[in-house]
């Protein structure tokens, strides 16, 4: 996903609308808040944008929560609620950089927390589905299954993936 936004500080009246409580505390001990509150909206939007083509799903700048990393120019994008195929605390990585006037940012994909190969969620009671994560340890893989309601199976296809069948139910998990 990517946004481009004309660098002028982000009206305070939308803050409570664009940044979550904890964005707009860090906000708050900032030296150029209004800047940083655009970057913040940019990046959801780039970030929501990434998302979108899996999920096919709207919803409000609360649904993000963002980390800026200032020094590096990057950000990291947490889903603060299950957005399938998207888990709560799944998250999208990316970049911004302010210059001639513009924010720029840039948002992909780089874990794959998410249900459904195919990428498209299938939320129909009894559809079958297949859900991918990233096992970096099997106590961590096996956590990511049974939060899923399902059972973690190591898979040989791809080296450090794990596939899970999964039996989606009427509630989409």
């Amino acid at each position: 996903g990517i946004d481009v936004e004309e660098d002028q500080p982000l009206s305070d009246d939308l803050l409570p609308s664009i940044c979550t409580d904890h964005e707009q505390a860090w906000l708050r001990l900032q030296a150029n808040p209004g800047q940083l509150a655009k970057v913040i909206f940019s990046a959801k939007e780039a970030a929501y944008k990434c998302q979108y083509t899996l999920s096919q799903r709207f919803f409000g700048f609360g649904g993000m929560e963002l980390d800026l990393d200032l020094t590096q120019g990057q950000f990291q994008a947490s889903f603060t609620a299950d957005q399938p195929p998207f888990l709560q605390g799944s998250t999208i990585d990316g970049r911004f950089a302010i210059g001639a006037g513009v924010i720029v940012t840039t948002a992909e994909l780089r874990t794959m927390r998410y249900l459904d190969e195919t990428k498209r969620f299938f939320g129909s009671a009894g559809t079958a589905a297949r859900h991918r994560c990233r096992c970096d340890t099997s106590a961590g893989a096996d956590a990511i299954a049974a939060r899923c309601g399902i059972e973690h199976v190591p898979s040989w296809a791809f080296a450090g993936w794990c596939r899970h069948a999964a039996y989606v139910g009427a509630t989409g998990r």
